[in-house]
């Protein structure tokens, strides 16, 4: 008799042998006793995780004489036959191959033949998702009402390319990869059978690259076999396979923290020397990399390694920054990634590399976006906190420091004009400053040295001649003049901007793109105005004139800032002072204007 592989001399016979599918199990046994035995079936699931082989048992159970509570007795000649694949009652397709209409019209016409054995006449269509469009429309109307003897099962691992109408006339079982210790148990089990001496650390590296697929992990134990026919060890599996194990990356990832160039390139030249598949080097690298970051998460139950071994990653964890492992996984992403398409890989993997040795663990390209607004951000407010508000005791030196600031502004070119235009600007009713109030300066506007501000005038005359109530509060900050309550003021609003644009992108992103480049420019009572660039007036209007835009602006800022605002937006060629583009043309205008009207005369062009 010629060799049978080891996936095919073990495949499961009767429910009792099935690895890690217990839910399925369960569930067609108890259809089984309760005479619940539904028309179709889906079985979805990834490659080599029992499939097919819990259709042939199924199908055994159903058509098996000498059944015992749902289980097939595997000795009669029913079973036999369907174990060989003789069974004239259950027919496998494999849909690959016969995916087109015509062959689906065909199993409508022998669908309606009766068994010849046993009770139900099984069909197993394997990969069904590779059936045409076409197919699909001639198989729903035999698997939407088939004859009482028929019973269909589909077997897929790609469930979202089969149609609904085909899904929802079926019942869908899904299998799950098998559990690691599951794999190196039955792997353990058959070295035992076979009479084959491997040692635990091999088997449980051979279940690990599995990747939950029974199937795999045989394959690849025969051919382990076949390399070394005994006393197998993990020596033996590196060599077979062309990778590296964990003491080899362990040594590659401390080198890389180190930054010994020469250390690094002599172990991937260890690597391609010894004949090693580079991009598969890298994928073995990135899967170590995964576990290091599992454990530094404290998701150890995540990473299929033994114990020995986590103790060693345990300690790597430690070494790292969350970061590095963040950007040291991003690069060789990349890199694997840009492989694909290069005709020398090896050099795309020796850049990703040095890229990543170039970075060290602490430096700012290791840090995200999102790590790095809100320090941002916290230092921004902690900085404007610290100098917002002057203690009460500095009350008169800060005083002084604004009517010097007035003083300043006053021109010295003439000495007639000034006089005139500070009289004929001052109020003569002066008002007391209340007490709690916040006195904004905008240092940062730039008055032409021979303009005269009224404002300022009036301010220097009200300091001089009005006390200072004892609790006032003087703010000196760089934003505009305004007066608003605790808690939402213009600095308290601009400190909370970003958090206010971050909310209203996860509530509706539609309106967070319109206020993206706004900025807030003053602050009144009731009513916050925006600033918008030039070019943003199709946002100011789209934000202004539909109330639903808007009303979620107004919204959010309620919920940050604790107070309801009404929203107005303005341009900058809208604001009559300040606007980047005014040209020194206008500034001499408002010149001329201010004497004029100063002296009651009237500008002749």
């Amino acid at each position: 008799m010629s060799y049978i592989s080891l996936y095919r001399k073990y495949r499961s016979q009767d429910f009792n042998s099935i690895v890690g599918q217990q839910h399925i199990v369960r569930t067609l046994q108890n259809a089984i006793a309760q005479d619940r035995i539904a028309h179709a079936y889906i079985f979805s699931g990834p490659r080599g995780t029992g499939k097919t082989s819990l259709a042939r048992i199924f199908a055994k159970a159903l058509n098996c004489k000498a059944a015992d509570n749902g289980h097939p007795c595997t000795k009669c000649d029913i079973c036999q036959s369907i174990a060989s694949g003789r069974s004239i009652d259950v027919i496998e397709i494999d849909a690959a191959s016969n995916r087109g209409i015509d062959e689906i019209r065909s199993l409508r016409e022998q669908v309606n033949y009766m068994p010849v054995e046993g009770r139900y006449k099984v069909y197993i269509i394997d990969e069904v998702h590779m059936l045409t469009k076409e197919a699909f429309n001639a198989l729903l109307k035999t698997l939407e009402e088939p004859p009482a003897h028929a019973l269909f099962v589909l077997a897929t691992t790609e469930i979202h390319k089969i149609p609904v109408t085909i899904i929802s006339r079926c019942q869908r079982l899904d299998f799950h990869r098998i559990d690691t210790n599951q794999i190196y148990g039955h792997l353990k089990a058959i070295c035992a059978q076979e009479s084959i001496t491997a040692d635990d650390k091999t088997l449980r590296h051979i279940a690990v690259l599995s990747e939950g697929g029974m199937r795999d992990a045989l394959s690849l134990l025969d051919q382990l076999i076949s390399f070394k026919s005994n006393d197998i060890v993990h020596a033996d599996l590196l060599t077979l396979i062309g990778t590296s194990g964990s003491t080899f990356f362990q040594q590659l990832v401390k080198s890389l923290l180190a930054n010994d160039e020469v250390q690094v390139f002599s172990l991937i030249n260890e690597v391609v020397s010894k004949g090693a598949d580079i991009t598969q080097f890298c994928k073995d690298l990135l899967s170590y990399l995964r576990d290091i970051l599992m454990i530094k998460l404290t998701v150890a139950g995540a990473v299929d390694s033994t114990d020995d071994e986590k103790i060693i990653l345990t300690e790597l964890s430690q070494e790292l920054t969350l970061q590095y492992l963040y950007h040291t996984i991003d690069i060789l992403m990349k890199a694997l990634n840009d492989s694909k398409w290069s005709n020398s890989p090896r050099i795309v993997f020796e850049l990703a590399f040095l890229d990543i040795m170039r970075t060290k663990q602490d430096s700012p390209a290791n840090i995200s976006k999102n790590d790095v607004q809100p320090i941002a951000v916290a230092t921004a407010v902690s900085a404007q906190a610290s100098k917002s508000v002057a203690p009460a005791q500095d009350v008169k030196a800060n005083i002084d420091n604004l009517r010097k600031k007035a003083k300043e502004l006053k021109t010295d070119t003439n000495q007639v004009v000034e006089n005139k235009v500070a009289n004929s600007a001052r109020v003569d009713n002066k008002q007391t400053i209340p007490e709690n109030t916040t006195i904004g300066v905008d240092t940062q506007k730039k008055i032409p040295e021979d303009t005269v501000s009224v404002e300022k005038e009036n301010l220097d005359n009200e300091l001089d001649q009005k006390p200072v109530a004892e609790n006032t509060i003087i703010e000196e900050n760089n934003q505009d003049e305004v007066v608003a309550p605790a808690g939402s003021s213009l600095v308290d609003i601009k400190q909370a901007w970003t958090e206010i644009k971050n909310k209203i992108f996860a509530k509706r992103i539609a309106v967070g793109i319109l206020i993206g480049e706004a900025e807030v420019h003053s602050v009144s009572e009731n009513k916050l105005t925006l600033l918008f660039k030039d070019n943003y007036s199709l946002q100011r209007d789209k934000l202004l004139e539909i109330a639903d835009n808007r009303q979620v602006l107004e919204q959010a800022i309620k919920d940050v800032v604790g107070k309801y605002f009404t929203v107005d937006a303005l341009l900058y060629k809208e604001l009559e002072l300040d606007h980047p583009a005014l040209s020194e043309g206008k500034a001499v205008d408002d010149k001329v204007s201010l004497l004029a009207k100063s002296f009651g005369g009237e500008i002749i062009k």
